[in-house]
């Protein structure tokens, strides 16, 4: 149902498994040679633990869910900082020596977002690319019967209906 190129620029879903799984090994292989690979997904915790299952990263961090995990899934560090940006990741990543082929030490810690200043130019930039929904602002999709009044918005993804 959408016009040319598609959803998404006409960009290819694939299986994200599959992707992951290609990735790492060009990103760990010979051309590559990346000393560490961390995925950064937008996926429920049950896909998220298939991630840490069946893969050997230290850490996978993640979106989608609107709460914070913190937990270890064998032997990943699965780290979702919650819904609208309320926390953010302080992640640090260290090893014994330059030359040591372990796994990472892995540090984690959730920041408020709201204890540091914004950046002025992202702001801007955020205001700016914002402005392009502001026709949509009372926009009315549908009438609420009156029975359904009075709605209300207010914590909309941090309850359940």
């Amino acid at each position: 149902n959408f016009k040319a190129p598609g959803a998404f620029g006409g960009a290819e879903i694939r299986c994200p498994w599959e992707t992951l799984a290609e990735y790492k090994d060009l990103l760990e292989g010979p051309a590559e040679h990346c000393d560490v690979v961390l995925p950064l997904q937008h996926t429920y915790v049950p896909d998220d633990h298939r991630t840490c299952r069946e893969f050997d990263f230290p850490v996978v961090l993640s979106g989608h869910d609107h709460h914070r995990v913190d937990e270890v899934v064998e032997g990943t560090r699965l780290l979702k900082p919650g819904l609208d940006a309320i926390a953010a990741t302080l992640l640090e990543l260290s090893w014994p020596d330059a030359g040591s082929p372990a796994r990472p030490q892995v540090r984690a810690t959730f920041l408020e977002v709201r204890d540091w200043a914004a950046d002025p130019e992202l702001e801007r930039e955020c205001t700016r690319a914002y402005s392009a929904l502001a026709p949509l602002r009372n926009t009315e999709l549908a009438r609420v019967p009156p029975a359904f009044e009075p709605l209300s918005s207010a914590n909309a993804r941090g309850r359940v209906c």
